[in-house]
């Protein structure tokens, strides 16, 4: 499954914050998560497969970070 951003179309995104709101509240119970397109900025809900795919990643790229210092 490929996600792509409404607005302008690429596949590149980053975890964004959660929001105790209704409308994140309502995406959870979806098991959609808040992420963030990483071309135009745009906040939009991505499946857990794409969130835990951004979260592996991004503690791979911290763990490598440590090791070079």
């Amino acid at each position: 499954m490929t996600t792509y951003c409404r607005t302008c179309g690429f596949r590149d995104f980053r975890t964004s914050h959660f929001r105790f709101r209704a409308q994140d509240l309502a995406h959870l119970m979806q098991l959609r998560f808040p992420v963030r397109c990483m071309t135009c900025g745009e906040r939009d809900y991505g499946p857990l497969k794409l969130v835990l795919k951004l979260h592996n990643a991004h503690r791979a790229r911290r763990r490598e970070s440590r090791t070079a210092v």
